[in-house]
């Protein structure tokens, strides 16, 4: 998208989405007689290709359109360019509708038939101005794959930046499925080392004197096997970063030789006596609690305050209800390329299914899901019969049925979290539940939990 500030060097572009092509004529006439350039589509189909092939800086889109609807439109704007400006322009306009518009970005909402004086305003406002759909809807990172409008994790997006741009140790935690590596891997793109090694290791996958080796290198002969040198991975991340996941499944002494690395910079290799300096950023994950095993000692309390300079926390998809179907829109948009489907969308009962989910496999449940969906899908919009199995049997809820079933689903892990988090503050501890302190306090009865 070009700058906004070099806007007065050339005419603005408006893109008109509407299935009338009267309605698109007459109004390109009135703006370019009033110095825009206009172009128009009455295939809302054609508009994610219209929007790679051209320069547009602001979007009227109508929303009963044959095909796809004006709101199922809207989302695909939000998650392939969030920062363009939408106006939503239709004759059939109510509150429901406005708010789930305003929730996924449109910047206003207008009803037909609209003075054209006044359209005029509302455009040259938000073009001069330089005013923004909020980033709380698609992706809020320009060029980033992230997409949320959890206020939680918004915070810690607009924070990543700043953070990359120093060479801090970072550590995040959640649980798995969260999205911890998509963070690391935004802290790396975002950085000043990204043209350098991002190097990766599963810290659970190998067993100590092999991920010894891998993290550290070894020379010929230090152990049966070692026929030749090899370098380690901070050798091959010099310059550049590492992401350490699950590092919470780190022996003692593999805890000790990194705490080295981010005291010292110096690693050494198996088979030799000579320390080798390094730089290398690191970033951490696990979905282990640190605190917990800080306790029973089987983590290091110095490792944990070396590495957790910077601590992110991502929440569980269960606590981002307001993200699955952005991310159901994500996940069936790549898919549908992937594969090469034409399924525009979901019916409204299987996003009543997504949202009732509690989706204990977070993220990547979520996408495996939509993924198996898509693939056996034979319509244009994918039903509860697409839905692997598992997730046929949700019931479809209203709100005070569903505050009911997450009750319900709230169990001594859930509590437990819950409590670490608000450092044992019951009445903190419930409002992260979503729920009040009597019935946390009848909960934790029921399950033992606490004196």
């Amino acid at each position: 998208m070009t700058d906004r500030k070099s806007s007065e060097n050339r005419m603005n572009r408006v893109l008109i989405v509407d299935d009338e092509l009267e309605y698109c004529l007459s109004m390109k006439d009135l703006f370019e007689e009033s110095g825009y350039f206009c172009s128009h589509s009455t295939e809302p189909e054609s508009v994610i290709g219209l929007l790679t092939s051209g320069d547009i800086d602001i979007i009227l889109l109508d929303l009963k359109m044959p095909g796809i609807s004006g709101i199922d439109l809207l989302k695909r704007i939000r998650i392939y360019d969030s920062r363009i400006p939408v106006i939503i322009v239709s004759g059939h306009i109510d509150i429901e509708t406005t708010v789930q518009a305003m929730q996924i970005g449109a910047m206003n909402v207008l009803k037909k038939p609209v003075r054209f004086s006044r359209m005029l305003k509302e455009i040259s406002g938000i073009l001069n101005t330089g005013e923004r759909p909020a980033v709380s809807n698609g992706n809020p990172v320009p060029g980033s794959p992230i997409i949320c409008s959890h206020k939680g994790m918004l915070e810690i997006i607009s924070s990543l930046k700043k953070v990359a741009e120093t060479n801090a140790p970072v550590l995040i935690t959640g649980e798995s499925g969260t999205g911890k590596e998509l963070i690391a891997d935004e802290i790396h793109r975002l950085s000043r080392r990204s043209d350098k090694n991002f190097v990766k290791l599963n810290c659970a996958s190998l067993p100590e004197p092999l991920l010894e080796s891998e993290l550290f290198g070894h020379r010929k002969g230090a152990f049966t096997g070692a026929d030749k040198d090899r370098p380690g991975r901070f050798n091959l991340a010099h310059g550049g970063s590492m992401f350490l996941d699950e590092m919470g499944d780190m022996s003692l002494m593999i805890q000790a030789k990194l705490l080295r690395v981010l005291q010292d910079r110096q690693i050494t290799a198996l088979g030799e006596d000579e320390a080798k300096s390094v730089d290398v950023r690191i970033i951490a994950a696990t979905n282990k609690d640190l605190h917990a095993m800080m306790k029973a000692g089987s983590f290091r309390e110095d490792l944990y305050y070396r590495l957790s300079v910077v601590h992110f926390e991502l929440p569980p998809l269960r606590e981002r209800k307001e993200d699955i179907l952005l991310l159901a829109e994500a996940f069936r948009e790549e898919a549908c390329r992937e594969y090469g489907r034409g399924i525009i969308g979901f019916e409204a009962e299987v996003e009543d299914l997504l949202r009732s989910h509690m989706w204990p496999g977070n993220i990547r449940e979520l996408k495996n899901c939509i993924q198996r969906s898509v693939i056996f899908c034979e319509n244009e919009r994918i039903a509860k019969g697409d839905l692997p199995s598992q997730y046929q049997d949700i019931q479809s809820l209203n709100w005070s049925d569903e505050y009911e079933l997450a009750i319900d689903n709230i169990n001594r892990e859930l509590i437990e979290e819950a409590l670490r988090k608000s450092r044992g503050r019951k009445s903190r501890a419930a409002e992260l539940l979503n729920i009040d302190r009597k019935t946390l306090y009848n909960k934790m009865k029921k399950l033992n939990i606490g004196e």
